[in-house]
């Protein structure tokens, strides 16, 4: 009998049902959907909401400006402005309410610019609309109405408009209520301001010509005075005048000072340093020439005391075949010429003779007196005035040049026609070209990089450029005077040769020569009438003036001066002139405050057969054995 198995169960053990394993990869994305949702979220109220906001700005402004709530588009446009500052918010979000910003400014410009010119124009009839618009827009008009009454008072000053229209645009402007103060500050400067109109009218017109120190030292009068101190307003204008012309002067003086140095000019450099002492302090630039000019400074100089030669020559004759012909021109060339050859001669003499090259403008320091000139030991000085570079018709048949040219290094040479009819350029052809090799080669022939004085005429043109109608009728009139062929030129052809002429005026002026009137007519002045002499001076001002730059040496036609106390004297004094240049055959000058009168020797074949040169160098090396006349013939033409 088989036993039974007995089983037991185990009642404390129990059996847990099946369960799905744990999703790790579900949990991340229900996890990243949860944070897309609160993106979205945020994108919603924190940007796109925002975003909307700012693109219903521009919108909204312009229906409230239709409305004519101008007090709701002054709110509107300090949200913007709030918006375009929310340095938390996305750079490009903040460039949206920028670019609203910008919008609403532009919109509300063409409207603002119109009232304001209305107003400004001197009429008081003022709209009630436009006035609403003014007061309700704020911060939008603030600033356009402030620099629309500045703009009123810098017209009154430049004397632009009158008294009575500065105020009444004024007054009219004085309605914004935010502007009151500053406007009626305004008001109150209109008187202060007449005041100084004439004195300011003076120190602009220094500035544009380059009398940086005169204009300054004026302005500064200015400010010190009564006028500019009974206005806050005209104080701050003339101090933002003065911050101006500062910067515009440092500018000018870094330039001019570093052309000195280019051009070995130290003396003058230093004494223009000595001057800037005052207005410029601890300025590295200025400190930065300064040394330079002190590294190079001449030594050894003495004390100069005697007599100032001022040798003159007119343009040269270059061809002696042409020039020595006998006809009535012929004998008046070569009577009142040099040749090429007898200059070139002339200034290897002088150099031997221990001459030094001066620049007139030395003679005379700042303060209007005669200089005491400081010079190498053992040198004479002289200064060289070239005259009549007008270049007449009968210069382009007659032997000599028929104008100025740059050539391809820029440097002025003269050019004339060979007899075989093709123009001739060279370096050698004219005084000019020949004094600046012959420095080049003899540095020391010229003290502090002097160069000469170049007077000007303007009737027929300057340099042998026609450059205008009225001068092409004169040129055409001596000509046909002459039976020599005139020109015939377009508008084009005057504005080509302007700006030939200024090209060459340009690079004369770097190199270190300077310029002379020689009256417009090139005809003796003391013929003239004082409304006469008025005239010719205003012609010359306006058509050679203009190119050169104001000058301050007068040279008289033929040497014929005032003297005295004519009137025509004292009436180009009062034109700026300093420097008067008369003839003679002696060395001689006279000189009293600001005014320094020369006579001056014309090198010519005359003077040297009269033994006028003799004193300076020996003529018989330089005389031309072309000439028609023997040295010792005695013949004085």
């Amino acid at each position: 009998m088989s036993k039974k198995k007995t089983y037991y169960i185990d009642l404390s053990r129990t059996v847990e049902p099946d369960r799905p394993p744990f999703h790790w990869l579900r949990f991340l994305l229900l996890l990243l959907l949860g944070l897309l949702l609160l993106l979205l979220a945020f994108y919603i109220v924190a940007v796109r909401r925002p975003e909307q906001k700012a693109a219903a700005l521009l919108p909204a402004f312009r229906q409230a400006e239709a409305d004519g709530d101008y007090s709701r588009m002054a709110d509107l446009y300090d949200e913007a402005q709030l918006g375009s500052s929310q340095k938390t918010w996305p750079r490009d979000f903040r460039d949206r309410y920028q670019a609203t910003v910008l919008s609403m400014e532009s919109e509300v410009d063409e409207r603002l610019q119109t009232i304001l010119t209305t107003w400004t124009s001197g009429t008081a009839d003022i709209s009630q609309d436009d006035l609403n618009f003014l007061n309700g827009i704020g911060a939008l008009s603030v600033n356009a109405v402030k620099n629309a009454g500045a703009e009123q008072l810098q017209a009154l000053l430049n004397e632009e408009q009158s008294v009575a229209q500065t105020r009444q645009s004024l007054e009219n402007l004085l309605q914004v209520e935010q502007t009151k103060p500053t406007l009626q500050s305004y008001l109150e400067a209109v008187d202060p301001i007449v005041q100084l109109q004439e004195a300011y009218a003076q120190i602009i017109q220094q500035s544009e010509d380059g009398q940086y120190t005169e204009a300054m030292d004026q302005l500064e009068e200015l400010i010190a005075g009564e006028a500019a101190q009974s206005s806050e307003y005209v104080l701050e204008l003339l101090r933002t005048e003065e911050t101006s012309l500062k910067s515009d002067m440092h500018t000018y003086y870094v330039s001019y000072l570093n052309k000195l140095i280019k051009h070995k000019r130290y003396v003058s450099a230093e004494s223009t340093l000595e001057q800037l002492n005052s207005y410029f302090d601890n300025d590295s630039d200025l400190e930065s020439i300064s040394e330079t000019v002190k590294e190079n400074l001449p030594t050894g100089l003495v004390t100069y005391a005697g007599n100032v030669e001022n040798l003159t020559v007119k343009p040269l004759i270059v061809d002696t075949s042409r020039a020595f012909q006998n006809n009535d021109v012929a004998s008046a060339t070569e009577s009142s010429m040099m040749t090429t050859t007898e200059f070139a001669d002339l200034l290897q003499q002088l150099y031997e003779n221990n001459y030094v090259l001066v620049d007139l403008q030395y003679l005379m320091d700042d303060s209007g007196e005669a200089r005491q000139m400081e010079l190498p030991e053992g040198k004479q000085p002289f200064v060289l005035t070239l005259e009549n570079c007008n270049y007449t018709p009968t210069r382009r048949v007659y032997g000599n040049n028929s104008n100025l040219v740059l050539n391809d290094q820029g440097q002025v040479c003269g050019e004339y026609v060979g007899i075989d009819g093709k123009p001739v350029i060279a370096r050698d052809n004219e005084a000019i070209g020949i004094l600046e090799a012959f420095v080049e080669a003899h540095p020391d022939f010229s003290f502090d990089g002097a160069m000469g004085t170049i007077s000007v005429s303007g009737a027929y043109g300057v340099f042998g450029y026609v450059l205008n109608q009225r001068q092409l009728d004169a040129y055409n009139s001596f000509a046909t005077e002459y039976n020599i062929p005139g020109l015939s030129l377009s508008e084009a052809d005057f504005t080509s040769n302007q700006e030939q002429c200024q090209a060459i005026i340009d690079t004369l002026k770097e190199n270190g020569w300077t310029f002379a009137s020689q009256s417009y007519s090139g005809e003796s002045v003391t013929n003239l009438s004082l409304e006469e002499l008025e005239s010719d001076t205003e012609s010359w001002q306006n058509e050679v003036g203009v190119m050169t730059g104001s000058v301050n040496t007068y040279s008289y036609p033929y040497g014929n001066n005032f003297s005295g106390d004519d009137e025509r004297k004292l009436y180009l004094q009062n034109q700026g002139f300093k420097f008067f240049l008369g003839y003679g055959d002696e060395a001689y000058s006279a000189v009293s405050q600001n005014y320094y009168y020369m006579s001056r020797l014309v090198l010519s074949g005359a003077q040297m057969r009269a033994g006028s040169l003799d004193r300076l160098v020996d003529v018989s090396k330089i005389y031309d054995s072309n000439r028609p006349y023997p040295l010792t013939s005695g013949t004085a033409d």
